[in-house]
């Protein structure tokens, strides 16, 4: 079962993940822009992290005040080790 079906089978919508944060690179497409909008409506905070600006941009706003862009090429060398640099610079320290 899905988490999203558990968690609305349980009555936890929205709740599921609420509080957490949650970077999903490959945002702007297929699964990546899935995973997004579910990790969102279960309640997290969503860093959507993709090499296009526009597209991010575009979930963003579907998604809503839960979303956050970060613009890097996660599939580069230096990605990983930078990506909590640049999803904190751009948008806000992760916790929790």
């Amino acid at each position: 079962m899905s988490s999203a079906r558990l968690a609305r089978s349980t009555g936890m919508t929205n709740s599921f993940l609420s509080g957490k944060q949650a970077i999903v690179y490959g945002a702007a497409g297929g699964l990546g822009r899935h995973v997004a909008r579910t990790f969102a409506a279960e309640g997290a905070t969503v860093h959507l992290v993709g090499r296009t600006r526009a597209p991010l941009e575009a979930l963003a706003a579907e998604i809503g005040a839960a979303a956050r862009v970060a613009v890097l090429d996660a599939a580069s060398d230096r990605a990983s080790a930078i990506t909590g640099t640049v999803v904190n610079a751009t948008c806000g320290l992760l916790a929790g």
